[in-house]
């Protein structure tokens, strides 16, 4: 009788159960219809060792040099060894998600996930009967608006393939990253290309009523970052309240605000932009950068001519307003035999934006010269810029074409500018061949008057150097040219694909308007710059590059002498590289890049280095 209660006990709590289950499953609501979770790995390792030591400074009392041979571990590029995306989707109308970043930065503290750098991101998207809204907020963001508001400089797509970026995508073809070059003049990209990086809250708008589409910021941008004071350990690093806690140095908030509206009509845009920024130099709120830039870009595009253009005007501080403009008439060949890409700009002294194109080399603000700085610099001063690239008390005109020959593509560029008005006593221009590496030097800080001579001036993956002018002998405005030649050739052997690829950029700053560089003594600078490289695909899973770099930098008597040897600038810089790219499975490739450099300059004689860098890139893409 036990047995047989046991067993009709027994079969009415599995049928219950079973029928509990069924219920449940039948009127629970789906969380979401779609989860999804990617991201990517990268490891990094990196080892220097130096010929001959590179002088980080001087004194009367002693010379320090970096370490003879130092090794990394990580990543010294301000991104994550592993990013998460996470995006779920809730209904046909609703979506959302996150990106996660883990950082392994070996040190035993926090203070290098803090501002506009690091972070996480929350974000979703709305499609209603107004149009499709997407919002951001948190950590990193990468956005644009347009050149002269929120934009980072892209060029004309001539750089070198051979230093990889940390954020550089894999593709599915080992190969499609030079094959790409050589047929498109550009690469794959992920969305930090062309992109500034912004920390905040942003909006936007896509398919508004009447073709409008709208942008909103609200936050920080690169210029706008507060510092963080030192924490006393012996105190606040004593309380579990403060553990691994930093202070900022100031209590009022520096930030960005700006937005776009922007219709289309048919083949044609127009769009109204601005961007205003606040920052503060000190903790009391005196001394400040406050600027503000509104602007009217367009884009209208016909059978044969394209014309891009924005128009606009800056304010910065109490300084009276400037305008800027910048117009740009593409053509194809069939209305004028070759391609011609040509932009006539003028940027005012006055017009000042920092997360623009538009570099300032007109306005002084604030620099951080201590090598403990953790502010981002830019290139400043009379700067001697690459094609295309914008300044501020700047006009000029830049001119580009290419075409194919039977064995070769080649295209150049040109730009001739002048300065508006007299500008400062100093040029600045940025070391081409090596400049990544040098940057390494300097791990995580963003320094200004670095080096023996403290003239070296550290930005992101870069360095610019400072020439002091002597002001009794200028007598004129400056003038710059700029030209960049590039030649790209494809082949096979025996089936195994080769791409040759070369790049010239020639530089120079004289007293005087010329229709091309000068390469003479009357200029102050003449900077020229050659790489050379080359890559053989062996097969789809291994590739083969070399790369030759050498640059020269003259300077002029106008130009800072040296006390000892009374002569200018002679400074010449070399490169020569071997990599190896190997696909581990379709989405694991190890990268290897092994390098020589130099650099010396026969009349600075404490400046010089000399060494090897071999740096091993493991990348995982899931």
């Amino acid at each position: 009788m036990v047995r047989v209660l046991i067993i009709f006990v027994t079969f009415f709590l599995t049928v219950f159960s079973l029928k509990a289950q069924e219920f449940e499953i039948n009127t629970k609501p789906k969380t979401f219809k779609k989860l999804n979770i990617s991201g990517e790995y990268r490891g990094f390792f990196q080892q220097r060792y130096f010929h001959k030591p590179y002088i980080l400074s001087t004194s009367i009392d002693d010379t320090l040099y970096l370490p003879k041979q130092s090794i990394l571990f990580g990543d010294a590029t301000q991104l994550p060894e592993l990013t998460l995306n996470i995006g779920a989707t809730l209904s046909n109308n609703v979506a959302f998600g996150t990106d996660l970043t883990f950082w392994n930065m070996k040190q035993g503290t926090f203070d290098y996930f803090r501002g506009v750098h690091l972070g996480v991101n929350l974000y979703g998207s709305f499609k209603t009967s107004l149009g499709n809204f997407s919002l951001r907020t948190g950590g990193i963001q990468w956005l644009k608006m347009s050149r002269m508001t929120f934009k980072a400089f892209e060029g004309y797509n001539r750089y070198s393939l051979f230093t990889r970026n940390p954020w550089d995508p894999l593709t599915k073809d080992l190969g499609e990253r030079y094959s790409q070059y050589f047929d498109r003049g550009a690469i794959s990209q992920d969305e930090r290309w062309g992109n500034q990086a912004f920390h905040g809250f942003s909006m936007s708008g896509l398919g508004l009523p009447n073709n409008f589409n709208l942008m909103l910021l609200y936050g920080k941008a690169q210029s706008s970052i507060t510092q963080f004071t030192t924490v006393d350990n012996t105190t606040l690093q004593q309380s579990q309240q403060f553990f691994n806690t930093q202070f900022y140095s100031s209590l009022i908030p520096s930030y960005v605000i700006g937005g776009s509206l922007s219709k289309n009509i048919s083949n044609h845009s127009l769009a109204l932009n601005s961007m205003n920024g606040l920052s503060f130099n000190d903790t009391i709120g005196v001394e400040s950068n406050n600027y503000s830039v509104n602007t009217i870009s367009f884009q209208t595009y016909f059978d044969n001519l394209s014309v891009i253009g924005e128009i606009g005007y800056g304010k910065y501080d109490d300084l009276s307003a400037g305008e800027s403009i910048a117009i740009k008439f593409k053509t194809d060949k069939s209305l004028t035999y070759l391609p011609f890409d040509v932009e006539y700009f003028r940027v005012s002294p006055n017009f000042y934006n920092n997360n623009s194109e538009i570099i300032n080399s007109s306005i002084n603000d604030q620099d951080i010269t201590q090598v403990e700085g953790q502010g981002v610099l830019r290139q400043n001063g009379s700067a001697i810029l690459g094609v295309g690239q914008l300044a501020n008390n700047r006009t000029g005109l830049t001119i580009n074409t290419e075409f194919q020959l039977p064995l070769f593509k080649i295209n150049l560029g040109q730009t001739i500018a002048k300065e508006i008005k007299e500008g400062s006593n100093q040029l600045t221009y940025g070391r081409t061949i090596n400049g990544v590496t040098y940057s390494e030097f300097y791990r995580w800080q963003y320094a200004s008057n670095l080096g023996p001579y403290s003239r070296l001036n550290k930005f992101y993956r870069g360095v610019y150097e400072t020439v002091n002018l002597d002001k009794f002998q200028l007598n004129n405005n400056l003038h710059f040219n700029s030209i960049d030649f590039q030649i790209k050739h494809h082949h096979k052997i025996n089936k195994h694909k080769y791409y040759i690829y070369y790049l010239g950029n020639y530089n120079s700053a004289q007293q005087k308007l010329s229709p091309f560089i000068i390469t003479d003594e009357s200029a102050l600078i003449r900077q020229y710059s050659h790489q050379l490289e080359k890559y053989f695909q062996y097969s789809s899973k291994l590739i083969f590059s070399t790369y030759l770099g050498y640059e020269r930098v003259v300077g002029n008597y106008i130009t800072d002498t040296n006390d000892e040897t009374f002569m200018p600038r002679n400074q010449k810089t070399r490169a020569l590289g071997l990599g190896i790219d190997y696909k581990l499975s379709d989405k694991t490739c190890l990268f290897f890049r092994s390098r020589y450099f130099s650099f010396e300059d026969t009349n600075f004689i404490l400046d010089e280095s000399e060494g090897l860098e071999t740096t091993l890139e493991i990348k995982v893409n899931f």
